[in-house]
């Protein structure tokens, strides 16, 4: 028997030329017209809350280098693109401090204490999010209404779900899609994220496999109810 090596490598494990840095400041590019479309639809609280997050991700990232005597790593866009997932992730009108917290946890906790980029088992501003949903429910599900400030309104899911679909009937294909509705952030406008993916598209930094079969098979399942039962379940648009 031949004497093999057993290699362990660490994520990721799909290799290109491109640098860290630019593939994380291209991802924060495609993140832009999600950023506009929130900024357009919510306001200057949408944009407050973005600089927050990726200020206070970016300040975390900072200190725990320090702390753990690294080299500094803070400005390869990495913390940025947490910071600005994890605001596209919030309400328009959740509370600044508890939008820090969310960086902490996601920054300290997630990445770091599991060694860092690469390394984390958990994508760090979806985990956050997991945190805030849990530690600040109310908070985490009052949803402002696009161009009205002090009005809330549920999200299209939550109106289907808790008021049924007369009540989703006000709500047109063209404002769902375009983003004129209640949500956090970065959900609401669709058009803003299929534009962004082009980017990741053309970057060859994702495939169409995942989102393409996780959208299909929602669209076939969703149809199958609203076929049986036309007057109870949406249609898959």
């Amino acid at each position: 028997m031949e004497n093999t090596k057993l290699i362990i490598a660490y994520p990721p494990y799909t290799k290109n030329t491109d640098s860290i840095e630019k593939v994380m400041y291209t991802v924060v590019l495609a993140l832009l017209p999600a950023m506009i479309a929130a900024v357009y639809f919510f306001g200057i609280r949408a944009l407050m809350l973005i600089l927050v997050c990726s200020i206070s991700a970016i300040g975390f990232e900072y200190i725990i280098n320090k702390i753990r005597k690294q080299e500094i790593a803070c400005f390869d866009g990495s913390a940025l693109v947490t910071g600005i997932l994890l605001a596209l992730n919030l309400p328009s009108n959740f509370p600044y401090w508890m939008a820090v917290l969310g960086s902490f946890v996601a920054i300290v906790v997630v990445k770091q204490l599991f060694g860092g980029l690469g390394f984390n088992i958990f994508n760090p501003a979806l985990a956050a999010r997991v945190f805030l949903l849990i530690s600040f429910p109310v908070a985490m599900t009052i949803w402002p209404v696009p161009f009205v400030d002090m009005q809330t309104a549920a999200s299209p899911l939550g109106v289907l779900k808790t008021e049924g679909l007369q009540a989703a009937g006000s709500i047109t294909l063209w404002q769902a899609f375009i983003g004129k509705v209640g949500g956090s952030l970065g959900e609401t406008s669709a058009l803003a994220l299929l534009i962004g993916s082009i980017v990741l598209f053309w970057k060859r930094y994702i495939t169409w496999i995942i989102p393409v079969s996780f959208i299909g098979s929602t669209l076939a399942f969703v149809g199958i109810f609203h076929y049986l039962h036309t007057l109870e379940y949406s249609s898959p648009l």
